[in-house]
């Protein structure tokens, strides 16, 4: 930029030589292309472009220009100067901003891939730790309903198995919405007969209704109606209401 602008400077001063009197526009045009062309950073360019000037300036007062033309060319040249130093600042700003921003959000991007590797390692030793103490409660309490029991002691077996089938769905819900948070598990949508889906769930939650006193009874529903769901995660969903309202609604039919 500076040898481009010195150039410049010396094809004036050729021109003084031969008494042509050739305008100073061409410094312009190459602190304009400086600034805001080439994207110099604003040292560089401030630096650089002082030199063009000054040997302008020195050129001029060489040749003998009047005073008063040397002092107006130089205010132009100075505050087409100043106009480029402050857009060659503010593109800088910008450009370091853009620079901190992409990082940040690089940054940013990393700690929730790590955020989410961690909740997915917390998922697994989650769903590995306390499945299997439910499973052996399960088999401990199919063993202890096949003893002998009192009248007193069923009741609260029954009980005891209803409590560990109730956590074991919640459990299962829990890290069945944590996966497809973590895009573990994607649903895969298909047409589901709304029937077929609601006779299912009748029948995973028919022995534990029975158990309650409670009828579970499909009615008035079309065979041709069917929803766009996921069926595996559209049972899980029936089966975890209808378990709740057995638990918690108190109801007898």
């Amino acid at each position: 930029y500076a040898w481009g602008g010195l150039n410049v400077v010396l094809i004036i001063a050729l021109a003084r030589r031969q008494a042509f009197p050739m305008p100073y526009d061409g410094i312009l045009l190459m602190l304009m292309f400086g600034y805001f062309v080439m994207g110099l950073p604003f040292r560089t360019a401030s630096v650089g472009s002082a030199l063009i000037i000054g040997s302008y300036i020195g050129v001029e007062a060489a040749f003998n220009t009047p005073m008063p033309d040397i002092l107006m060319n130089g205010f132009f040249l100075l505050t087409a100067n100043l106009i480029g130093m402050v857009g060659a600042w503010l593109s800088e700003h910008r450009q370091r901003a853009h620079f901190l921003d992409r990082h940040l959000l690089e940054l940013s991007r990393e700690q929730a891939e790590a955020d989410s590797a961690a909740k997915t390692h917390l998922i697994s030793v989650a769903s590995h730790d306390l499945r299997q103490p439910l499973n052996v409660i399960n088999l401990l309490l199919d063993n202890l309903s096949a003893t002998d029991l009192s009248a007193d002691q069923r009741p609260l077996a029954r009980q005891l198995s209803q409590s560990v089938t109730h956590f074991n769905g919640l459990l299962g819900s829990l890290l069945d919405i944590s996966r497809i948070q973590e895009n573990m598990i994607r649903p895969v949508m298909a047409p589901v007969p709304v029937a077929t889906v609601m006779q299912q769930a009748r029948d995973a939650l028919d022995a534990e209704a029975v158990e309650q006193g409670v009828s579970l009874v499909v009615e008035h529903c079309n065979p041709a109606l069917a929803v766009e769901a996921d069926p595996h995660l559209l049972h899980r969903v029936l089966q975890n209401l209808i378990g709740n309202a057995l638990q918690l609604s108190g109801a007898e039919t």
